[in-house]
């Protein structure tokens, strides 16, 4: 497997797992009671693999989410953007020849909502 393939496979994951960005939504200050979308932008150039290591980085990405404020609906809620660099970490294994998987991640980011 080339090094290439590797990188769009964890960037792939990275993008789609929705465990890891549900988790930092979740934890925005002050709070959001929702998301209308969100997208992770990793230029494949900006992510380090070390194959021997199974590790890998990134930094210097994008996280971008339309958060629901004030209530989940109705006439009190309203959206805010949330655009934030990420940076993060993690540890990959080879499920065979093709396939590469996500063991574990770390991600940075600031957390507030109204700091830009």
């Amino acid at each position: 497997m080339q090094l290439h393939e590797i990188r769009k496979q964890i960037i792939h994951q990275l993008q789609y797992d929705v465990e890891i960005w549900n988790d930092i939504l979740s934890n925005t200050n002050p709070g959001n009671y929702g998301v209308n979308d969100w997208e992770v932008e990793i230029n494949e150039a900006k992510l380090y693999v070390d194959i021997p290591k199974n590790e890998f980085n990134f930094n210097n990405s994008r996280f971008s989410a339309n958060l629901i404020m004030g209530a989940s609906k109705g006439d009190t809620s309203f959206d805010i953007p949330y655009n934030k660099l990420v940076s993060g970490k993690g540890t990959f294994e080879f499920a065979n020849n093709q396939e590469v998987k996500i063991t574990e991640v770390e991600i940075e980011i600031d957390k507030d909502v109204f700091n830009d």
